[in-house]
Protein backbone atom coordinates (compact mmCIF):
# COMPACT_ATOMS: atom_id res chain seq x y z
CA UNK A 1 0.00 0.00 0.00
CA UNK A 2 2.83 2.30 0.81
CA UNK A 3 4.41 1.64 -2.62
CA UNK A 4 1.24 2.80 -4.36
CA UNK A 5 1.36 6.10 -2.46
CA UNK A 6 4.97 6.72 -3.51
CA UNK A 7 4.16 5.91 -7.12
CA UNK A 8 1.14 8.21 -7.08
CA UNK A 9 3.23 11.05 -5.62
CA UNK A 10 5.95 10.45 -8.21
CA UNK A 11 3.43 10.52 -11.06
CA UNK A 12 1.80 13.64 -9.63
CA UNK A 13 5.15 15.40 -9.25
CA UNK A 14 6.32 14.41 -12.74
CA UNK A 15 3.05 15.70 -14.21
CA UNK A 16 3.56 19.02 -12.43
CA UNK A 17 7.16 19.08 -13.62
CA UNK A 18 6.04 18.52 -17.25
CA UNK A 19 3.42 21.23 -16.94
CA UNK A 20 6.01 23.64 -15.53
CA UNK A 21 8.41 22.77 -18.35
CA UNK A 22 5.71 23.50 -20.95
CA UNK A 23 5.05 26.87 -19.33
CA UNK A 24 8.77 27.60 -19.21
CA UNK A 25 9.19 26.70 -22.88
CA UNK A 26 6.23 28.89 -23.80
CA UNK A 27 7.61 31.83 -21.83
CA UNK A 28 11.08 31.34 -23.34
CA UNK A 29 9.59 31.25 -26.85
CA UNK A 30 7.65 34.46 -26.23
CA UNK A 31 10.78 36.18 -24.90
CA UNK A 32 12.84 35.08 -27.92
CA UNK A 33 10.15 36.34 -30.31
CA UNK A 34 9.97 39.69 -28.53
CA UNK A 35 13.75 40.09 -28.60
CA UNK A 36 14.00 39.15 -32.27
CA UNK A 37 11.20 41.60 -33.13
CA UNK A 38 13.01 44.39 -31.31
CA UNK A 39 16.30 43.50 -33.02
CA UNK A 40 14.60 43.51 -36.42
CA UNK A 41 13.04 46.89 -35.69
CA UNK A 42 16.39 48.25 -34.46
CA UNK A 43 18.09 46.95 -37.59
CA UNK A 44 16.08 49.34 -39.76
CA UNK A 45 16.79 52.53 -37.86
CA UNK A 46 17.58 55.60 -39.94
CA UNK A 47 18.97 59.05 -39.25
CA UNK A 48 16.72 61.46 -37.35
CA UNK A 49 14.44 63.33 -39.73
CA UNK A 50 14.82 60.69 -42.45
CA UNK A 51 11.71 59.45 -44.18
CA UNK A 52 11.70 55.67 -44.37
CA UNK A 53 9.20 52.85 -44.34
CA UNK A 54 10.07 49.39 -43.03
CA UNK A 55 8.17 46.32 -44.15
CA UNK A 56 8.60 42.60 -43.49
CA UNK A 57 11.30 42.29 -46.13
CA UNK A 58 13.36 45.46 -45.99
CA UNK A 59 13.49 49.22 -45.72
CA UNK A 60 12.37 51.82 -48.23
CA UNK A 61 14.51 54.88 -47.48
CA UNK A 62 12.84 57.81 -49.21
CA UNK A 63 15.41 60.31 -47.92
CA UNK A 64 18.36 58.51 -49.55
CA UNK A 65 16.19 57.16 -52.39
CA UNK A 66 17.17 53.53 -51.92
CA UNK A 67 15.61 50.22 -50.98
CA UNK A 68 17.59 48.03 -48.57
CA UNK A 69 17.19 44.37 -47.60
CA UNK A 70 19.19 41.88 -45.57
CA UNK A 71 19.71 38.18 -46.15
CA UNK A 72 21.04 35.41 -43.94
CA UNK A 73 22.85 32.33 -45.19
CA UNK A 74 23.62 29.19 -43.25
CA UNK A 75 26.80 27.17 -43.53
CA UNK A 76 26.02 23.89 -45.31
CA UNK A 77 26.83 20.85 -43.15
CA UNK A 78 28.34 18.88 -46.04
CA UNK A 79 30.89 21.50 -47.16
CA UNK A 80 34.32 20.00 -47.94
CA UNK A 81 36.24 22.71 -46.05
CA UNK A 82 35.83 25.97 -44.15
CA UNK A 83 36.47 28.17 -47.19
CA UNK A 84 33.82 26.44 -49.28
CA UNK A 85 31.38 26.54 -46.36
CA UNK A 86 31.88 30.28 -45.91
CA UNK A 87 31.55 30.96 -49.66
CA UNK A 88 28.33 28.92 -49.83
CA UNK A 89 26.92 30.75 -46.80
CA UNK A 90 27.72 34.13 -48.38
CA UNK A 91 26.11 33.04 -51.65
CA UNK A 92 23.00 31.87 -49.77
CA UNK A 93 22.85 35.19 -47.87
CA UNK A 94 23.08 37.12 -51.14
CA UNK A 95 20.27 35.08 -52.71
CA UNK A 96 18.15 35.63 -49.58
CA UNK A 97 18.89 39.37 -49.60
CA UNK A 98 17.95 39.65 -53.29
CA UNK A 99 14.73 37.73 -52.68
CA UNK A 100 13.90 40.05 -49.78
CA UNK A 101 14.83 43.05 -51.94
CA UNK A 102 12.34 42.01 -54.64
CA UNK A 103 9.61 41.71 -52.01
CA UNK A 104 10.55 45.09 -50.49
CA UNK A 105 10.44 46.69 -53.96
CA UNK A 106 7.01 45.17 -54.59
CA UNK A 107 5.71 46.93 -51.46
CA UNK A 108 6.72 50.42 -52.66
CA UNK A 109 3.69 52.63 -53.28
CA UNK A 110 3.49 54.20 -56.74
CA UNK A 111 0.18 55.99 -56.11
CA UNK A 112 -2.22 55.99 -53.20
CA UNK A 113 -3.95 52.97 -54.73
CA UNK A 114 -1.18 50.97 -56.43
CA UNK A 115 2.15 49.42 -55.55
CA UNK A 116 5.04 48.24 -57.69
CA UNK A 117 3.64 44.72 -57.22
CA UNK A 118 0.41 45.74 -59.00
CA UNK A 119 2.41 47.02 -61.97
CA UNK A 120 4.54 43.87 -62.04
CA UNK A 121 1.44 41.65 -62.16
CA UNK A 122 -0.18 43.69 -64.93
CA UNK A 123 2.88 44.07 -67.14
CA UNK A 124 5.55 41.42 -67.79
CA UNK A 125 7.97 44.02 -69.15
CA UNK A 126 7.79 45.96 -65.89
CA UNK A 127 8.31 42.73 -63.92
CA UNK A 128 11.35 41.78 -65.99
CA UNK A 129 12.92 45.24 -65.75
CA UNK A 130 12.34 45.49 -61.98
CA UNK A 131 13.86 42.05 -61.41
CA UNK A 132 16.86 43.05 -63.57
CA UNK A 133 17.31 46.23 -61.50
CA UNK A 134 17.26 44.17 -58.31
CA UNK A 135 19.82 41.71 -59.72
CA UNK A 136 22.12 44.71 -60.13
CA UNK A 137 21.84 45.60 -56.44
CA UNK A 138 24.97 46.62 -54.56
CA UNK A 139 26.24 45.17 -51.30
CA UNK A 140 26.05 47.60 -48.38
CA UNK A 141 28.83 47.31 -45.83
CA UNK A 142 30.71 44.15 -44.94
CA UNK A 143 29.49 40.61 -44.49
CA UNK A 144 28.61 39.95 -40.84
CA UNK A 145 29.63 36.60 -39.42
CA UNK A 146 27.09 35.55 -36.78
CA UNK A 147 27.76 33.43 -33.70
CA UNK A 148 25.83 30.44 -35.09
CA UNK A 149 28.25 30.29 -38.08
CA UNK A 150 25.71 31.85 -40.45
CA UNK A 151 26.38 35.09 -42.31
CA UNK A 152 24.35 38.25 -42.85
CA UNK A 153 24.57 40.42 -45.94
CA UNK A 154 22.80 43.71 -46.78
CA UNK A 155 22.03 44.80 -50.34
CA UNK A 156 20.50 47.99 -51.74
CA UNK A 157 19.05 49.20 -55.01
CA UNK A 158 18.42 52.85 -55.98
CA UNK A 159 14.78 53.89 -56.17
CA UNK A 160 15.44 56.02 -59.25
CA UNK A 161 15.95 52.99 -61.46
CA UNK A 162 12.84 51.26 -60.14
CA UNK A 163 10.69 54.37 -60.52
CA UNK A 164 11.96 54.95 -64.07
CA UNK A 165 10.54 51.54 -64.95
CA UNK A 166 7.26 51.87 -63.04
CA UNK A 167 6.23 55.47 -63.63
CA UNK A 168 4.84 56.47 -67.03
CA UNK A 169 7.39 58.03 -69.38
CA UNK A 170 5.03 60.50 -71.03
CA UNK A 171 2.86 63.01 -69.31
CA UNK A 172 -0.14 64.35 -71.15
CA UNK A 173 -1.35 67.87 -70.54
CA UNK A 174 -4.77 68.30 -69.04
CA UNK A 175 -7.32 69.91 -71.33
CA UNK A 176 -7.96 73.60 -70.66
CA UNK A 177 -10.92 74.30 -68.42
CA UNK A 178 -14.15 74.91 -70.26
CA UNK A 179 -15.41 78.33 -69.77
Amino acid sequence: MRQVGKAARFIKSSTLWRRNMRCSKLIATIIVLMISASITQAQWTTAPGAVAEANDFGLVDYSNREIIATGIGAVPPNAPNVGAARANAIRAAKVDALRNLVEAVKAVRVTSETTVSNNMVENDIVRTKVEAMVRGAQQVGDVKYLSDASVELTMSVPMSGIMDVVLPTTVTAAPPPAG
